[in-house]
């Protein structure tokens, strides 16, 4: 979610500033320093999580679970809880799992609101 998103900002500019002491500077301080750039890196890596860790971005290289995983998280698309899609689309493209039948045959997954991923 959007404190991990945060969390990889800061664990990269507190290894940058492992020489310094970077103890004095709280959280909110080195993140009001942030750049743009070093945001469009998360988004980057939020994406490539979504399509399951690839950095191939030709709709003919997505399989089609990547693909319905784009659709879900822009569109709020519900994936059948019975089909194999729903179990993948936790396992390798940032779905919430939110329950599983008792039965393990269905997945109940979503893709809650993340502007990183949206």
């Amino acid at each position: 979610g959007r404190i991990l998103w945060a969390s990889t900002i800061l664990g990269r500019k507190r290894a940058d500033r492992a020489d310094e002491d970077s103890s004095s500077c709280t959280d909110e301080q080195l993140l009001s320093k942030t750049t743009p750039f070093e945001w469009s890196r998360v988004v980057l890596l939020a994406a490539m999580k979504l399509v399951g860790g690839r950095n191939e971005w030709s709709i003919d290289a997505l399989s089609r679970a990547a693909s319905l995983s784009v659709l879900s998280a822009r569109a709020q698309v519900s994936i059948a809880p019975a089909s194999d899609a729903s179990s993948v689309a936790v396992g390798s493209h940032l779905a919430t799992c939110v329950s599983i039948s008792d039965n393990r045959d269905s997945v109940f997954s979503l893709f809650p609101s993340e502007p990183a991923v949206a």
